[in-house]
Order: C-alpha cells, then sequence, then structure tokens
C-alpha cells in the first residue's frame, strides 16, 4: 500500500479502524466514507465484562493494526466477527514492551516512535468508548466511530511528528458529525483536528 498516496474505504465494517490504522501507518492518506448507511451496518457495541486478557503489540505496523481491530473487537457485541474472536468482551491489557523505544532505528532512515503515541490513543479510545458503553447494546453511532478513528490517527508518528492525513464524508442529516467541528471542539475534542470533512 506503500506506493498510494491516498485510499477510501467505507465505514460500513468495524474492521475499517484497524484497517485505517495501518493504512495510515503506511504513509497513505486515508478518506473514509461516513454516511449512515454506511455507519447503519456498524454493529452494536457494549460494555466488556467477561474478564481480561492480555494483547503483545509486536513491533510493525502490522502489529500495531492488529491491536486496533482487538481494540474495537472487545466492544463489539453481535456475531461473526471479523477475527479476533477470542478478545469479544474482555477488557484488554496491552501490553507495549515488544515496541522499539523512541528514537531507535528503523531501517537505515528512520527512527521508532516509540510506544507512548498509541498508548495515550488507546488509552483515549477506551475513555470514549467506556463513557458510552453499558451492559446493554448500544449503537455504533457516527461520532463515536469518528472520534475512535480520529484517536488513532494521533498515534500515526514519523521523526516525532504527526503524520495523519484523513478525510471523512458525512450524510448532511447526521447532525453528529455536521456540528462535529463547532463550539469548541478544539479544547473538548481536539482529536478531530487530524480530518477534513465534508
Amino acid at each position: 500500500f506503500k506506493m498510494y498516496n491516498c485510499l477510501v474505504m467505507f465505514a460500513d465494517k468495524p474492521s475499517f479502524l484497524g484497517n485505517a490504522f495501518y493504512l495510515m501507518l503506511c504513509g497513505c492518506g486515508v478518506g473514509v466514507n461516513m454516511m449512515l448507511p454506511f455507519i447503519n451496518k456498524l454493529p452494536d457495541i457494549k460494555k466488556r465484562n467477561k474478564g481480561t486478557k492480555t494483547f503483545f503489540i509486536q513491533d510493525t505496523i502490522e502489529g500495531w493494526g492488529e491491536a486496533a481491530h482487538v481494540l474495537i473487537t472487545s466492544y463489539l457485541n453481535t456475531n461473526p466477527i471479523e477475527g479476533f474472536e477470542e478478545y469479544q468482551g474482555y477488557e484488554i491489557k496491552f501490553d507495549y514492551s515488544l515496541l522499539r523505544p523512541r528514537g531507535a532505528k528503523v531501517g537505515r532512515r528512520y527512527k521508532a516512535p516509540g510506544s507512548d503515541g498509541i498508548k495515550q490513543s488507546f488509552e483515549k479510545i477506551e475513555t470514549l468508548l467506556n463513557s458510552y458503553v453499558d451492559d446493554n447494546p448500544k449503537p455504533f453511532k457516527s461520532i463515536i466511530a469518528y472520534d475512535f478513528f480520529m484517536h488513532l490517527a494521533n498515534a500515526v508518528l514519523s521523526g516525532g511528528i504527526r503524520r495523519a492525513a484523513c478525510s471523512i464524508i458525512v450524510s448532511p442529516d447526521d447532525e453528529d458529525l455536521v456540528y462535529s467541528k463547532t463550539g469548541n471542539w478544539r479544547e473538548s475534542n481536539k482529536q478531530r483536528e487530524r480530518s477534513n470533512n465534508s
């Protein structure tokens, strides 16, 4: 995918989040169609109440993408699931010990971003979802999917600088997304600056 400058996908299945994360880490700009006909296909999400499992994040862009898949799968309420079914309903303890420290060499020209960025983003995603879900299934609303996407974008670093380029397309009658960047959003939802919305 690194040969492509920009890619586009539909937000019609939860795997779009892990896929988008992987593509951003490849250096691609990612556009997502989040119009309601696609968002409404997302499965319900609910509180994780089966216990705790550990996931070791591998030190590759594929490993980071898999970690995002595991995170969203842990909140899914329905079957079938697109991989990582064994984590459904479990709180995930992510182990970052395999990730190279910040500044370590990656190949000849690049430096590792370290684990701080992905750890902070995952913690913010969990705070977002935990404040929304409860024991009963709830719709995977567009604004929840959007903020999940934006927190992932914040974890994409190159040379210590944010490098994610994102855009989304929204339905004109989806007020949550239409007004997502109005008011004091820069203070309350700064992650939203990662995307251009239309």
